[in-house]
C-alpha cells in the first residue's frame, strides 16, 4: 500500500500552482479547505 506523507495537508492559499497541479495534489490526498 502506498502511503502519502502529506495526505490531508491543506493547500489553500498556495500560490504558483496550476489547476492541473492542484487536481493532482488533491488526487494524492491533499485538501483545499478552511
Amino acid at each position: 500500500m502506498l502511503t502519502v506523507p502529506n495526505a490531508s495537508m491543506n493547500i489553500r492559499g498556495a500560490i504558483g500552482l496550476t489547476a492541473a497541479q492542484k487536481a493532482t495534489l488533491k488526487a494524492l490526498g491533499l485538501v483545499e479547505s478552511d
